[in-house]
C-alpha cells in the first residue's frame, strides 16, 4: 500500500530530526566518540528506530553532511532570488555557503571529519565538490542576470563563471583566515570584496 501524504511528511520530519541531531553530536564529539544511541535519543527515537532509517554510522554521517550542504545551498539560492540589492544578495549567498567554515564553526566542522576512514571522507569530499560546482553555477547565473553585458569583452576579460569562482574563493579564504573575525566584520569584508570584484558589472 502506498504511503499517504501524511505518512510521507512524518517520515521526512523524522529523518530531518535525525540528521540535525547527528550533525550536532558528530560536530561536538567527532565520530569516534559519538554514539548512535545518543543520536537516537536526541532525535526522540529508540536506537532500533534510528536503524530503520540508517543502517550504519557511516551512512548517517554521509546523509547528515549532505543535509548540511543542502540547507546551505537552499539558503544561498533563496538569497540570490530575493529582492535585495545586487551586492547584498551576493554577500548573503556567500555567507550562507561558507557559514560552516567560518570561526567558530570551523572547529566543529573539523571534529565532524576526525576519525573516518578514507572511503567515507572521499565520498563526502566528492559530494562537497558537487555542491561547490552547483553553487558557482548559481552565482554565475546571478552575475549574468545582473550586468554581464558590462563585463570587458575579449579573451582577456573575465567571464561571469571566472568571477563567480573568484568570489567563492575569496569568501572561502576570508572564512578560513588565520585570525578569526566577528560575523559583522566578516560580512563587511565580503561586501568590500564583492564591490571591488564586481565593479565592471555596475
Amino acid at each position: 500500500m502506498p504511503a499517504t501524504a501524511a505518512q510521507s511528511s512524518r517520515n521526512n520530519s523524522t529523518r530531518t530530526r535525525i540528521l540535525e541531531a547527528a550533525l550536532e553530536i558528530l560536530s561536538r564529539d567527532g565520530p569516534a566518540k559519538a554514539s548512535m544511541a545518543e543520536i537516537a535519543r536526541r532525535a526522540g527515537l529508540s536506537r532500533q528506530g534510528l536503524y530503520i532509517h540508517f543502517s550504519s554510522k557511516d551512512d548517517l554521517t554521509y546523509a547528515a553532511a549532505r543535509h548540511a550542504f543542502e540547507v546551505m545551498h537552499a539558503k544561498a539560492q533563496a538569497m540570490l532570488a530575493s529582492r535585495r540589492p545586487f551586492t547584498e544578495r551576493l554577500v548573503g549567498a556567500l555567507e550562507a555557503k561558507h557559514s560552516l567554515t567560518r570561526s567558530p564553526n570551523v572547529s566543529r566542522a573539523a571534529r565532524f571529519w576526525q576519525g573516518y576512514e578514507a572511503p567515507v571522507i572521499d565520498r563526502i569530499v566528492e559530494m562537497s565538490d558537487g555542491f561547490d560546482r552547483s553553487f558557482i553555477a548559481l552565482l554565475t547565473r546571478a552575475l549574468e542576470a545582473d550586468g554581464a553585458a558590462s563585463l570587458p569583452d575579449g579573451p582577456g576579460g573575465p567571464s561571469c563563471g571566472d568571477l563567480a569562482a573568484l568570489l567563492d574563493g575569496t569568501a572561502r579564504g576570508l572564512a578560513l583566515a588565520a585570525h578569526p573575525v566577528a560575523r559583522r566584520d566578516h560580512a563587511e569584508l565580503l561586501r568590500i570584496a564583492v564591490t571591488r570584484l564586481c565593479a565592471p558589472l555596475r
